[in-house]
């Protein structure tokens, strides 16, 4: 990063600024939040699928999936309480906004047929 016009002095031109934390906004603030996000979804035991880095999951007694669109979070489990559960886990570290049950994905309807 550049600093600012008439920061720096004559003879310090060749020098440059470090940036210690990523910026909403630029080019690389995307890449930022994936690697924060990847690293905590990793302390909470998640795994990367292979096929696609977006993709995060745990197996077990109460598999759960996690789907990463740029800031947007899809969870899917097969009990409630293991999202609820997770959800609270991710407040610890993130500012999250809770948008209710999946209607919308990637410009696809979401319908449950909970009886069945």
């Amino acid at each position: 990063m550049y600093p600012p016009p008439k920061y720096l002095k004559p003879h310090q031109s060749e020098l440059i600024c470090k940036l210690n934390k990523g910026l909403y906004g630029i080019k690389q603030a995307g890449r930022k939040l994936y690697l924060k996000l990847a690293a905590t979804l990793g302390e909470m035991s998640f795994r990367r699928a292979n096929g696609d880095h977006a993709v995060f999951y745990q197996t077990g007694e109460n598999p759960i999936i996690v789907r990463v669109d740029v800031d947007d979070m899809t969870i899917a489990a097969k009990q409630i309480e293991t999202i609820t559960a997770r959800k609270h886990q991710l407040r610890k570290y993130f500012e999250i906004s809770d948008l209710g049950e999946l209607h919308w994905l990637l410009s696809i309807e979401v319908k449950r047929d909970r009886a069945a």
